[in-house]
């Protein structure tokens, strides 16, 4: 029989799939519902490559977006996008895989470091502003 959770081949007296760790209930599926199983899954694998590469988009956006002045607001975002999209893929596959691993890598990078320039950025625009402030401009 086939797991109706993610589609994987599993033995007809399991109780969980040993793929995802999904609850089988002792079901078993005739034909007509392996084929729409195996189809599923296709489109689940393009789905999952699908999220692999917008975590790695996402995650080399906000990695560039962070090393901005102001912007680095929007690498935070992004990175944050690219851990959440990562993250999906993990929790669909079990894995990081190479795509969503470099994503996951880069969002980390870019949140942390969008999260500093964010501060340095806040911190000299207040120095600026007092400076002006203290000449009477």
């Amino acid at each position: 029989m086939f797991c109706t959770k993610c589609g994987a081949q599993i033995p007809d007296d399991a109780i969980f799939c040993p793929t995802c760790g999904a609850e089988t209930h002792g079901e078993s599926l005739n034909n007509t519902n392996a084929a729409y199983n195996e189809q599923r899954t296709i489109v689940t694998d393009a789905e999952n490559e699908e999220l692999a590469s917008d975590a790695l988009k996402f995650g080399i956006l906000g990695a560039v977006f962070s090393n901005t002045g102001i912007l680095a607001i929007l690498g935070i975002i992004f990175s944050a996008i690219a851990q959440s999209k990562a993250g999906e893929y993990h929790r669909r596959t079990g894995e990081y895989g190479v795509k969503a691993g470099i994503g996951r890598g880069l969002g980390i990078g870019g949140l942390a470091l969008g999260i500093f320039m964010t501060a340095f950025f806040a911190l000299y625009i207040i120095i600026i502003i007092v400076a002006l402030i203290g000449t009477g401009w």
